[in-house]
């Protein structure tokens, strides 16, 4: 069994592959592996591919520049860089994590700016859709992650937040 890219990638890589534009624009391609060195792709025999063991996100080379890929755990998304060459690439897409990174923990760490990008992200008709996995999932989002967070932010400011996000037909539950 091949090991896989994480998230989506793997799916993204194998899709671009397959796609009828890798017609000669791209020379070279690798995975990066976590500890920024790249795996070397060999594009004449992708169908025998095998995905290295550790490995974080992919590099391609287009016609003037490199693109990386590289995932990141705690956003749970892709983030791209852009270089010259693939060192490069992969150095702008680290710095693009680890600033996006440093935003995300600064938000997780203030319970009340956490609760209200929550508040604003909900789905608050989810509870009304036809589909059950979007019912399911708005219904898993208050549960597991606002809930927690009403416990631990003031009430005058939950009530405040509440107020702000969401819809007058939901009462606040504190």
């Amino acid at each position: 069994m091949t090991n896989m890219l994480p998230g989506y990638l793997g799916r993204s890589f194998g899709t671009w592959f397959r796609s009828p534009k890798l017609d000669g624009r791209v020379r070279g391609a690798g995975y990066i592996l976590a500890d920024g060195t790249v795996a070397k792709v060999d594009l004449t025999n992708w169908s025998h591919r095998t995905v290295p063991v550790g490995a974080v996100g992919y590099v391609l080379e287009g016609r003037n520049h490199w693109s990386a890929e590289v995932w990141s755990v705690l956003l749970d998304r892709a983030i791209r860089g852009v270089g010259a060459t693939p060192d490069l690439a992969i150095l702008d897409a680290a710095k693009a994590i680890s600033d996006e990174e440093t935003r995300e923990r600064l938000i997780l760490n203030n319970p009340e700016a956490h609760l209200e990008r929550e508040l604003s992200r909900h789905d608050w008709w989810g509870c009304m859709s036809d589909s059950f996995g979007v019912e399911q999932a708005a219904d898993r989002h208050m549960k597991e992650v606002i809930a927690p967070l009403l416990t631990s932010v003031p009430a005058d400011i939950v009530r405040a937040l509440w107020s702000k996000h969401a819809p007058m037909q939901f009462s606040c539950p504190v």
